[in-house]
């Protein structure tokens, strides 16, 4: 059987049924390799327990059919009885347990991958490219005693020592998170979030990526719960918030150098992934994520990682910094976008410092400034009197995850708040020599809480959401700017920047539309 050229036995296995390809398995070592190659799933999933399966599976000519790799982290449900109950926070020691066994997992992944790459000697062997997906960890229990502190996590996984793991050539896109979450379930429910510095360790140990796909990272806000029980347990606490945001900047500062140079599209999702527009309460107050900084240190360090991309997808709580750097950030110097074609950034209506870039239509909210982050917006790690009285609420009264109570009315801009956000985009859009199309938008809703509605018989919007924002597209010899921004116009000053991004490469004049929201 031999004697047939490879080409014909790989036309025999590929129009074969599935029947007489298990017959040709085993007629020679020729129709082994290319029925496999007909038949074998490139696509593997993985977790913890399951890492030698990889090993196992994949070998010889197997390793170039391995295409698709998707990973779970694995924490085991807590299980608790009447004898030996659960205690109602996590303490230090479990947390420290669940980093180490988070970092174990990775670490056991990609030591598996390297083991993988350098066994392969022939490299016709060797695989042309894996898709790494990483889902988000989840861990569930059986809480018997009706209370769900342990359920909704503010503290984020860390991946220890992470310049110890292995560089791996073999990887061309990494995937954090799910494609798909409950959409209902606003406040990730049994979701194990990660720390967002991990997301930076990672990619500096893949020299050869070329697409980064972060589908939801949990920044996230309060949900406006109308049951106080609700929104004490769903709580996401300030102070893991504040710290993971600066562990971003700190990991980017350190591994810049070590960033792939072939990494070209990104998509950074920190944000929630529903856009339903009444998933606030507007008139609270919201925490200074900045201080003691003058300027937003995830902002900044995404601004450093962006500059050799050509396309970017950013939904984000973010200040100007994302785009132009500070007078505050120290060695800045000033940006440049060689390579960047696409760019869509949807931001949040609230800065990083607790500042709105929104006010109300009569003012209302124009002055509220973030809170102060301290010791005290941290989830406690002991057992206390507050959490055992919400408890009995919680056991006693109940409460429902449906009841909502909204209050968004933020419709009007802040000209001293967006206007140098706006400029500091049209800075970076005229550094961007290659820029086809770039948008930077947010949504606007109204959907105010009963008191706020009767005093306005008059709507300032229609139900629903709305999209505020400028696009720039430029292509061959043209521009064309689009505003989206209602009744609101930028000030002169910033509208003849907006209308000198390109002017110098493109020799029609510019094309200029307001669109209505």
């Amino acid at each position: 059987m031999e004697v047939f050229p490879q080409e014909v036995i790989e036309r025999v296995a590929r129009y074969s049924d599935i029947d007489t390809r298990r017959n040709l398995l085993t007629v020679s070592r020729g129709f082994q390799v290319a029925v496999e190659r007909a038949s074998w799933s490139g696509y593997i999933n993985l977790q913890d327990s399951d890492v030698g399966k990889l090993l196992a599976l994949y070998h010889g000519h197997r390793v170039r059919l391995l295409r698709n790799i998707t990973f779970s982290v694995h924490f085991p449900e807590l299980r608790e009885t009447e004898e030996d109950l659960l205690k109602c926070r996590e303490t230090t020691e479990e947390l420290q347990a669940n980093d180490q066994l988070f970092t174990r997992q990775i670490s056991d992944l990609l030591i598996a991958l390297k083991t993988l790459e350098e066994r392969e000697t022939d490299p016709n062997n060797r695989t042309a490219g894996i898709d790494l997906t990483i889902q988000t960890p989840h861990q569930r229990d059986n809480n018997i005693q009706h209370c769900d502190h342990r359920r909704y996590h503010s503290w984020r996984l860390h991946l220890l020592n992470s310049q110890t793991l292995p560089e791996l050539s073999s990887i061309r896109t990494l995937t954090i998170g799910e494609k798909s979450r409950y959409w209902s379930d606003f406040s990730c429910r049994y979701e194990r979030p990660l720390d967002l510095r991990v997301v930076v360790d990672l990619v500096s140990k893949l020299p050869n990526l070329e697409a980064l796909d972060c589908l939801y990272l949990h920044d996230r806000f309060p949900f406006p719960y109308e049951d106080a029980v609700i929104r004490h347990f769903t709580r996401p606490w300030e102070g893991p918030r504040r710290d993971s945001r600066r562990d971003f900047g700190k990991a980017m500062e350190t591994h810049a150098a070590a960033l792939p140079a072939k990494l070209k599209s990104a998509k950074l999702h920190f944000g929630n992934v529903d856009e339903l527009g009444d998933d606030m309460d507007q008139s609270k107050p919201i925490p200074d994520l900045v201080k003691p900084l003058s300027y937003d240190s995830l902002s900044s360090a995404l601004r450093v990682f962006s500059q050799h991309l050509t396309e970017l997808d950013l939904r984000i709580c973010a200040d100007s910094s994302l785009f132009w750097p500070s007078s505050q950030e120290a060695h800045a110097t000033p940006p440049s976008w060689p390579c960047l074609k696409r760019l869509r950034v949807e931001f949040h209506p609230a800065s990083p410092s607790g500042v709105w870039y929104f006010q109300g239509p009569r003012g209302e909210g124009r002055q509220a400034v973030g809170y102060e982050v301290t010791e005290q917006h941290y989830p406690p790690v002991e057992e206390n009197e507050a959490d055992d009285e919400w408890d009995d609420v919680w056991s006693f009264e109940g409460g429902r995850y449906e009841n909502v109570a909204p209050d968004v009315f933020r419709t009007v801009p802040i000209d001293e708040t967006i206007e140098p956000l706006l400029e500091a985009f049209a800075k970076a859009l005229d550094s961007s020599r290659s820029l086809e199309e770039a948008e930077l938008f947010t949504y606007l809703s109204w959907c105010p809480s009963e008191e706020r509605e009767r005093e306005y018989p008059d709507p300032p919007l229609d139900e629903g959401k709305h999209r505020w924002g400028v696009r720039y597209l430029a292509s061959g010899t043209s521009r064309r700017l689009e505003w989206q921004v209602g009744d609101w116009r930028p000030s002169n000053a910033l509208l003849q920047l907006f209308h000198g991004v390109g002017r110098d490469q493109y020799w029609r004049d510019l094309e200029e539309q307001w669109v209505e929201l």
